[in-house]
């Protein structure tokens, strides 16, 4: 019998020291790390479009219905462009061609020369640059700037205005002309 009960002493220390009432027994911790490096490759970015509608601003139609049209010229309403730059840039405008081109029932109708006929202003100026097109300028043929310095940014807006006073010199027709708008990064 002593010998079951030096047994069961035996075993109920031994429990004991497992169960955490003997040395106390110390863990270190583990730890591992790792970095990474993170590259922002940017290229250099730039658009220019209609607010109203992308690369196309749709077509404005200045209608001379009667003489007084004629005699004081037809203007349009503000057409706003936005430019997306990330740097700073400036606006250049052209027409596509130097003349109208002309669609009606005359056979020879006379050649409208834009400059003669067509001008331009920068009605409302929000780029932070300089509008060199405050009041009506003619529209020649050549790439003409019309901001400069404009400050870089996400929602750069400009808007212009048409006028166009034809006089009485050219026949009953349609004449047509694209407006090409170029923003560069300077």
């Amino acid at each position: 019998m002593k010998n079951i009960i030096a047994t069961l002493t035996m075993l109920c220390c031994a429990i004991c020291t497992f169960a955490g009432d003997g040395p106390a027994v110390s863990q270190s911790a583990a730890s591992a790390g790792a970095s990474q490096t993170i590259q922002l490759v940017l290229a250099d970015g730039i658009e220019i479009g209609f607010a109203n509608g992308g690369n196309n601003g749709g077509t404005i139609q200045l209608a001379f219905a009667n003489n007084s049209n004629y005699a004081t010229g037809m203007e349009s309403a503000d057409q706003q462009l936005v430019v997306r730059s990330n740097r700073k840039f400036e606006v250049k405008m052209q027409p596509a061609s130097e003349v109208f081109s002309y669609s009606g029932g005359t056979n020879n109708a006379p050649a409208m020369r834009v400059e003669d006929v067509l001008s331009l202003m920068v009605s409302d100026n929000a780029t932070g640059g300089q509008n060199g097109y405050p009041q009506y300028h003619n529209v020649s043929g050549a790439n003409t700037r019309i901001l400069t310095n404009c400050s870089n940014g996400s929602n750069q807006t400009f808007s212009v205005r048409y006028r166009a006073n034809p006089g009485m010199r050219y026949a009953a027709g349609t004449y047509t002309v694209n407006m090409v708008y170029t923003a560069t990064q300077s």
